[in-house]
């Protein structure tokens, strides 16, 4: 049976797979007691008739046409499960077989006789504990189409666990009305000279509505010429990656990239903390944990005697998706990317969160993903999948330090196979050799990351995920200590 063709982007992320890195998303949901099967099984069922991708395959290909998805013979979402119970109840042993299988994808899947997706149940955790390990390729769907819906086959189980009444309804709303009061005073505060409040309150009014529009009209000059300056730095320095020797970055290392891999993942952090942060600097969710991801890293480094580059670059992806109800709740690959750089040079906090902002402000702006999403990959990856230039992928895949996703989770706890999730993470794939994968998610109040590497150098995974909640720790500490000088100052 045949079901269309993959997308020129479908088609991209299969064509450039490397085996020492696999393109695939994964994600590892932890529960506190034992799934019951038969939910789990109608989870899966509910899951392929939801979304077809999950029980199609990619095959006939050819020079000028995409694979088309086509149904595998004979096949069930039950062979697409595997069970493993792991040899000590350790953290370590975890994330040595999600590691493991991060790195792997079995011999059926390769030869596309069953859909590119893998979900391994894991039991022997501490305290009863058991684990789901899902992994599916990025010629799919894309990380935040990924993660809805799996999402999506909770929902009716959470349903049956909310109280009666209109509680829990009353309580999104009224999370999502603060949400939208905070982005407003950012956005007001945007466009307000940065006057004392004291001097401001004395000002004449016709004073003020001057001083006002001004900085508006300067503001939005400042925010085109560093829209233009990123757009032309990224030009440029694209040109330099494909005429240049390979980059010789922190965290590179020389021979074949390592099929090996480390994964670890950090401790939470309270989402409520992440806006006392915000309310003293300004800033989003993604970027101060930009800045505490930059330090996370350049300290990881510095112990290791190994940070010698001033800036990292992040490979950011940015959805292309529209508000639109109908584009915005399609499964596929709506996506694409940039590169983002962030100093690691010696600044205060202030100062390298302004930078931070900066950039990420001109990476939002930027019309260079679009451009590469609209006629790259829509049109002529689809048109022509001949064209794909293997080669400069492969270089311009090395360029970054790390890919740096952000998607946003549950807000709530939610139920699946009986029981309810209790931590959250998710994986991209890596970019290039010695490339960080590095995975931001937000559940149930909480935020925390994971990170895969390769094995070589070993340890840094670990090493910047048991920086991440001291480092916030310390940011928040500051973070008072900022607010408290304002007050006394007012």
């Amino acid at each position: 049976m045949n079901a269309g063709r993959l997308s020129g982007l479908d088609n991209f992320w299969l064509q450039i797979e490397n085996p020492r890195r696999l393109m695939t998303v994964s994600s590892l949901w932890t529960f506190d007691d034992q799934l019951n099967s038969q939910q789990v099984y109608n989870a899966l069922d509910l899951l392929c008739a939801r979304y077809p991708r999950f029980g199609l395959v990619p095959a006939h290909g050819s020079f000028w046409q995409t694979p088309a998805w086509c149904r595998p013979i004979g096949w069930t979402p039950t062979m697409n499960v595997e069970q493993h119970r792991l040899c000590a109840p350790t953290r370590e042993a975890l994330e040595e077989y999600i590691a493991d299988q991060a790195r792997t994808l079995a011999l059926s899947h390769k030869l596309l006789l069953m859909p590119l997706w893998e979900l391994h149940a894991i039991s022997g955790l501490e305290n009863g504990r058991c684990a789901m390990f899902w992994k599916a390729h990025h010629c799919m769907a894309d990380g935040a189409a990924f993660v809805g819906s799996l999402i999506s086959t909770t929902l009716e189980d959470t349903k049956k666990m909310e109280p009666v009444g209109d509680t829990k309804r009353k309580r999104r709303q009224r999370l999502k009305q603060q949400d939208q009061q905070q982005q407003y005073q950012e956005k007001r505060s945007e466009c307000v000279p940065p006057v004392p409040d004291q001097l401001w309150q004395h000002l004449p009014p016709p004073l003020r509505l001057t001083l006002t529009w001004s900085y508006r009209i300067f503001h939005n000059l400042w925010l085109v010429f560093i829209l233009l300056l990123h757009d032309i730095w990224l030009c440029i320095y694209a040109l330099l990656a494909l005429v240049c020797p390979e980059p010789k970055r922190d965290l590179w290392y020389s021979g074949l990239q390592d099929h090996r891999k480390q994964v670890a993942w950090s401790g939470a952090i309270r989402l409520k903390d992440v806006k006392t942060v915000r309310h003293a600097w300004g800033g989003t969710v993604n970027d101060i944990m930009t800045l505490v991801l930059v330090r996370c890293i350049k300290g990881a480094l510095a112990e290791r005697g190994q940070c010698h580059d001033k800036y990292l670059r992040f490979l950011v992806p940015i959805s292309q998706r529209s508000s639109e109800p109908e584009q915005g709740s399609s499964f596929g690959n709506v996506v694409s990317g940039t590169w983002g750089t962030f100093s690691m040079q010696d600044m205060d906090t202030q100062s390298l969160l302004h930078q931070i902002r900066t950039e990420m402000q001109a990476i939002k702006m930027s019309r260079v993903p679009r451009l590469m999403y609209e006629f790259g990959t829509r049109f002529l990856l689809a048109y022509a999948p001949c064209l794909l230039p293997l080669g400069v992928i492969e270089r311009m895949a090395n360029v970054p330090h790390a890919v740096f996703t952000n998607v946003p989770g549950p807000q709530e706890a939610i139920l699946w196979g009986g029981q309810v999730i209790r931590d959250y993470s998710i994986l991209p794939p890596q970019s290039g050799k010695g490339c960080l994968a590095i995975g931001l998610i937000s559940y149930c109040g909480d935020l925390r990351i994971s990170i895969m590497a390769d094995a070589t150098p070993p340890g840094v995974a670990r090493g910047v995920c048991d920086r991440f909640v001291p480092e916030f720790e310390f940011l928040l500490r500051e973070a008072g200590m900022a607010l408290t000088r304002r007050r006394v100052a007012s």
